[in-house]
C-alpha cells in the first residue's frame, strides 16, 4: 500500500526547486536516488554518485563503500573555493 499519491513530485523535482530557491547551480548527491540521477537541466551541474555498483543506474559514477565516500569528501575539502 502506498500513502504517497502517484502524482506527487519526486525528489529530483524537489531538488531542482531548492537549487533555484537557493541560487545554486551544482549539487553532489551520493544517495541511491535515480530520480535525482535522471535530472536533465542545462542550468544544473549534477555530479551523480551512487553508493554501490548497479548496472542500470543513471549515476555517472559510483563509490564502493562508506570509506570511499569519506575519501571523496576529504578530497573535495582540499579543493580551492570557487566563487
Amino acid at each position: 500500500m502506498s500513502i504517497v499519491s502517484q502524482r506527487a513530485p519526486h525528489k529530483g523535482i524537489a531538488l531542482r526547486a531548492e537549487l533555484v530557491r537557493l541560487k545554486c547551480d551544482r549539487v553532489v548527491d551520493d544517495k541511491t536516488d535515480e530520480d535525482v540521477f535522471s535530472l536533465t537541466d542545462d542550468r544544473l551541474s549534477l555530479f551523480a554518485i551512487r553508493v554501490g555498483r548497479k548496472n542500470h543506474s543513471r549515476a555517472g559514477y559510483f563509490l564502493r563503500n562508506r570509506e570511499e565516500i569519506d575519501e571523496l569528501l576529504r578530497l573535495l575539502l582540499r579543493l580551492p573555493s570557487i566563487s
